[in-house]
């Protein structure tokens, strides 16, 4: 996706369909995913009506692929863009470059990476109405906003949803991997691959090859009621 005004690319858009083989992984990975199928509709009358956001709980580059991939095969409002979560490593070569080159060149004419937020990037993207997704925790929001004096997510939603008559709907996601609870005590598992709330990348991935697990939505918010 190509910012025309400011000629910046940035390194969290994502709105091509996968190569051969790397669609093949993520089929692999995600073919034992399933969807609530009485959220099918839903998030289409809300594209129709405004932007569609998905909220998850924590930032993580598998969790988007899930999202992209799982909602994009499903004919579903997708996330093409991922809000401040560099997918550079996902990125076509072509692509890659066009970022690389793009940054670099701003970073040589401004001596920084001017931010989406001020350039008016994501802005445009949500009139656009391009569907999203957000972390709601993320250590480093807490640095952005207080050192670098830097809106969060949702402050930038609720800021855009007044300019704007179409609605912003928030959509939290959930990714089911079992029924029991998980124990409180510490293992050693839990320390190297990460707690299943909140779960590493290996165990994500060991997860997803093993475990069923059903993606589905909490609630369903529109930002107009806030």
């Amino acid at each position: 996706m190509k910012d025309n005004r400011e000629k910046i690319y940035y390194p969290y858009v994502l709105d091509h369909k996968p190569g051969f083989f790397f669609g093949w992984f993520l089929y692999k990975l995600f073919k034992r995913v399933n969807l609530d199928e009485n959220m099918k509709e839903t998030l289409k009358l809300m594209q129709r009506q405004g932007t569609v956001v998905y909220a998850i709980k924590y930032r993580g580059l598998l969790d988007y692929l899930l999202y992209h991939y799982t909602f994009r095969r499903r004919r579903l409002p997708y996330p093409k863009i991922a809000f401040d979560m560099n997918i550079s490593l996902i990125l076509p070569f072509k692509k890659l470059m066009e970022v690389v080159i793009s940054q670099v060149s701003s970073f040589f004419r401004y001596g920084k990476v001017p931010s989406p937020y001020k350039t008016g990037f994501y802005e445009r993207a949500i009139k656009r109405r391009v569907p999203a997704l957000i972390s709601l925790i993320d250590p480093r929001g807490f640095i952005k906003s207080f050192v670098f004096s830097e809106k969060d997510n949702l402050q930038f939603l609720l800021e855009t949803q007044k300019k704007i008559d179409r609605p912003i709907f928030i959509v939290p996601q959930l990714i089911l991997f079992k029924r029991t609870p998980e124990k409180n005590y510490s293992t050693l598992l839990n320390t190297l691959f990460g707690y299943k709330d909140h779960a590493g990348l290996i165990r994500k991935i060991i997860l997803f090859f093993t475990t069923k697990a059903f993606p589905s939505y909490l609630i369903i918010k529109s930002m107009n009621s806030f």
